[in-house]
């Protein structure tokens, strides 16, 4: 699975392999999608933000 999805609404994140921010992303619902494959993230739908990486 490429993307992880958290939401306020939902309790439980979830994991999908298809994300479209223009199709799918909701900001409604405070969403987060992390892509794992790309080691980013966005809260908005539009902007990608890396995710930092511990390297110790």
């Amino acid at each position: 699975m490429r993307y992880l999805i958290t939401t306020k609404e939902v309790k439980s994140p979830f994991l999908t392999q298809w994300f479209e921010p223009e199709n799918h992303f909701n900001d409604e619902v405070e969403m987060i999608v992390y892509d794992l494959i790309e080691c980013k993230f966005t809260t908005d739908g539009k902007t990608w933000n890396d995710i930092e990486i511990d390297h110790l």
